[in-house]
């Protein structure tokens, strides 16, 4: 696959995953009451923090996944033509991509906690890129994501996860620009 497409193709891949990350945190303008780790504690320490809500994580999975779906069926005949190089998604993809970026988000927090940094603090890679590794998980199974696309979906992401985050604190979704 020639660079140019296998970078657009990347990032075409881990959209529903940056959408599902990115869409989670706009859940503290609904309601942000409902704690996935209902209050409990492991070591003294939350077990993932105020953040992780069940409302970010279903708007999460549901942005993501609704993007998953326009990709497959807007955005993929249009760019990628039958390519036998490049895997047809599906609809599947979309959603196992949404939810595993929000386990691998919870994931991040979790190792965070462990270590007491507290809500917002920021771990260089960790944030970046813990939602990537979750969507990887969950949806190669079922998507075979090819090796050369998850490296440099490694390696775009971080400066995504930077422009966007720069972008949520000028909207003043986020309260750091990190």
């Amino acid at each position: 696959m020639e660079i140019i497409k296998l970078i657009l193709y990347s990032i075409w891949v881990f959209i529903p995953a940056y959408c599902s990350n990115g869409a989670a945190t706009l859940s503290k303008e609904i309601s942000n009451t409902h704690r996935i780790d209902f209050n409990k504690k492991l070591f003294g320490q939350p077990l993932l923090g105020q953040g992780k809500t069940f409302e970010g994580l279903f708007l999460g999975i549901m942005i993501g996944s609704l993007v998953g779906i326009m990709l497959v069926y807007v955005f993929y005949p249009i760019f990628f033509i039958e390519d036998p190089g490049i895997p047809k998604p599906n609809i599947l993809s979309g959603f196992l991509l949404s939810a595993g970026a929000m386990f691998g988000d919870c994931c991040g927090s979790f190792i965070k906690r462990r270590f007491k940094l507290k809500r917002g603090q920021p771990v260089i890679l960790l944030d970046q890129l813990d939602f990537v590794f979750g969507a990887v998980l969950f949806a190669y199974p079922f998507f075979n994501i090819p090796i050369s696309v998850i490296i440099v979906g490694i390696i775009i992401t971080p400066v995504f996860h930077y422009l966007s985050n720069l972008f949520a604190y000028s909207l003043k979704i986020k309260n750091e620009p990190y």
